[in-house]
């Protein structure tokens, strides 16, 4: 399994692309249900053929225990790849 935080923008939608094609199987996470959905049936209708399992999940705050209630015991999981795709959008003042 790859893990994508922050799925449904540009560089998460390459990264879930690009790892599916690899054979990946894809856990999605992102704060909107419904866009990180929508990622899933978008990236099966680019590969049909592809086998891939996609969990998606959503997720307002990234620790434990949210995880634990979005994914469910994600611990079991073969876990091989993070990517952190989330923008913190936080300004810096100069």
């Amino acid at each position: 399994y790859a893990v994508i935080y922050g799925a449904n923008n540009k560089a998460g939608m390459a990264y879930a692309y690009y790892l599916m094609s690899k054979g990946f199987n894809l856990i999605l996470i992102e704060r909107d249900i419904e866009s990180v959905q929508n990622l899933a049936d978008e990236l099966k209708k680019m590969m049909p053929d592809n086998n891939t399992i996609i969990i998606t999940a959503e997720l307002n705050k990234f620790d434990q225990d949210s995880l634990q209630r979005a994914v469910g015991n994600y611990q079991t999981f073969p876990v091989k790849i993070f990517v952190n795709c989330k923008s913190s959008k936080k300004k810096i003042d100069s």
